[in-house]
């Protein structure tokens, strides 16, 4: 194919070309939203986990903080128990 017949064809089926190219692009664009999607969910996921950690932790410290000053009576139980109950409601 020459040069003038080349510029011929692509005048002749310029819009086939562009749609073509347009559903490439469209197939390519949808894969990588598709794999952002998973990743975020996976990193929503991670952080959800490491949230209720963070939770868990800090009660099992506060279990431990009441094991230590009840026997003292410095410790007012119900405040404490408020508070653990507390943030373990904002994970639900």
């Amino acid at each position: 194919m020459s040069w003038p017949g080349f510029l011929d064809f692509l005048l002749q089926n310029w819009g086939n070309l562009a749609s073509v190219l347009g559903v490439m692009v469209s197939v390519a664009t949808l894969a990588v939203v598709t794999k952002a999607r998973q990743a975020a969910e996976a990193a929503k996921t991670v952080a959800r986990r490491q949230s209720l950690t963070e939770v868990l932790q800090d009660a099992v410290r506060k279990n431990e903080q009441i094991g230590l000053f009840l026997p003292q009576q410095a410790l007012n139980v119900d405040e404490s128990l408020d508070r653990v109950l507390e943030q373990l409601g904002r994970l639900g």
